[in-house]
């Protein structure tokens, strides 16, 4: 049995093997014109075989071959990846109403209340809506009724304070007329 240089833990018969393995797995070395139409094959096969498939999902099925494609064979990737499928449209001038209604409602009965006053705020609004959502600037922003009526509506500490001094004094009278009547 021969030795590697001396070192009598490797045969050399398994180090021959090993290079021999490696050399077989090689790829032949390709031109860029074979390369371009060997990973346009294996993309047209793929698009065939899932057809109904998006972008995403064909770059997870086979990422060599998309980073490959889009990185060194853009413009006709770009012409052969499947359409993009359109997001359903969002009516933000329906969904404004809608909530303006619901806005409405709450602020008149926060209003009307016969009890001590509640303070008007857009946390109090969007608790009893149930629309957290209408809290966020970006959202309000795709709805200006909405947004316009709040500004006009929502309470600062200041008017809250007058309402509930208000609320006192007919409170006040109220038990002083009954205190008169008896």
């Amino acid at each position: 049995m021969e030795f590697l240089d001396g070192d009598y833990s490797k045969p050399l018969q398994h180090v021959k093997k090993n290079v021999q393995k490696r050399e077989r797995g090689k790829s032949p070395v390709l031109t860029e014109n074979e390369k371009s139409s060997f990973w346009r094959q294996k993309w047209e096969e793929l698009i065939s075989e899932y057809p109904d498939a998006n972008r995403s999902y064909l770059s997870r099925l086979a990422p060599t071959c998309y980073d490959w494609l889009r990185k060194n064979d853009l413009i006709w990737f770009a012409n052969h990846l499947p359409m993009i499928k359109g997001t359903a449209h969002f009516d933000w001038d329906a969904h404004d109403l809608e909530v303006l209604e619901k806005v409405r409602e709450v602020v008149n009965a926060l209003r009307n209340t016969v009890d001590k006053p509640i303070w008007i705020s857009r946390r109090r609004i969007a608790r009893q809506t149930e629309m957290d959502r209408i809290r966020s600037k970006n959202v309000l922003a795709r709805m200006p009724k909405t947004a316009a009526y709040l500004s006009a509506n929502v309470e600062s500490r200041e008017d809250w304070h007058r309402r509930i001094l208000v609320w006192e004094k007919c409170e006040r009278r109220k038990a002083d007329e009954l205190s008169v009547s008896y």
